[in-house]
């Protein structure tokens, strides 16, 4: 029996154009409030990633554990395109995650009771720190309903974050973190 990829199919071009399509229609359809809010005044934040091994699942962890520093609830979505070490991620009960098997023939979650809680929450601050571009998570980062969408600048962030911040791609999620912080201290001082 053949076995062709859908992308050898129809061709990558196509499934491309179908998921900015998708996108462009999420945003339309996602009639949320954008507040310039001050970090201080921040009470949830969600983070989107996808670790690809366990040195950025710990420092995922990091970053936790600082946003809990400031009393902030944190929001965990990870994606995992690839299975990684089984008993990496056990201990992690707390974060949600989203799996390629979760998701449609051109990358698009599927429908799931957890999947729309988490787009549904009006978050105070949502933060993509994919290293990787993953369509899965930016179709959750444009349907959530989060009062400010933060992320590295990109030709994808200035199409549907709120807020780009410059990132040299050689320096830490952590770091950036620090600076997503920094800058948000600024905004609408108290």
């Amino acid at each position: 029996m053949f076995s062709f990829s859908l992308k050898y199919i129809f061709g990558v071009g196509l499934i491309q154009f179908i998921q900015q399509v998708s996108l462009k229609n999420a945003c339309k359809s996602n009639n949320r409030s954008v507040i310039a809010l001050n970090f201080a005044s921040a009470k949830s934040i969600a983070i989107l990633s996808n670790p690809k091994n366990k040195k950025e699942i710990e420092e995922i962890e990091a970053i936790e554990k600082l946003l809990l520093t400031y009393n902030k609830q944190v929001f965990q979505l990870i994606f995992f395109d690839k299975l990684i070490e089984k008993d990496i991620f056990t201990n992690k009960t707390g974060w949600s995650v989203l799996t390629k098997s979760a998701c449609n023939w051109f990358g698009k979650p599927k429908k799931d009771q957890n999947l729309q809680k988490f787009t549904e929450t009006e978050f105070d601050i949502i933060v993509d720190m994919t290293s990787s571009p993953s369509f899965g998570l930016q179709y959750v980062f444009v349907q959530s309903r989060a009062r400010l969408k933060v992320m590295p600048t990109s030709e994808f962030s200035k199409l549907y974050a709120d807020l780009m911040i410059q990132s040299d791609s050689s320096k830490s999620k952590y770091m950036f973190v620090q600076e997503v912080i920094k800058y948000l201290e600024i905004i609408n001082k108290v």
